[in-house]
């Protein structure tokens, strides 16, 4: 745990379970910056862990289920335009040596 002063408001610094959190404590007042580190620590270690998407099982899919999977996930976050050049080019890529040339 951590505690720094960037202008005139403290912030915390800490890692629990591997995460990093830093944030800023809103307060000039040191001593009361150290207890509301406290509380947010013990805040975020009672609730559970958060969920990320670097914690799927896309090693577990093979390499076409995993473009698949990833490409689901990102038509909602991308334009129509850099959908159809990404699979373009991770056709080419990824099926350049192959016979049976999957087309999205």
């Amino acid at each position: 745990m951590a505690l720094w002063k960037r202008g005139k408001q403290y912030w915390m610094d800490v890692i629990i379970r591997g995460q990093r959190y830093r944030e800023p404590l809103d307060t000039t007042d040191w001593r009361e910056a150290n207890q509301l580190e406290r509380d947010r620590v013990q805040q975020i270690e009672t609730r559970g862990p958060v969920p990320t998407g670097s914690s799927k099982a896309y090693a577990a899919l093979d390499v076409a289920s995993a473009i698949e999977a990833y490409a689901r996930e990102r038509r909602a976050q991308v334009s129509c335009f850099r959908t159809s050049v990404s699979r373009k080019a991770m056709d080419s890529a990824c099926f350049a040596d192959s016979t049976d040339r999957r087309r999205w």
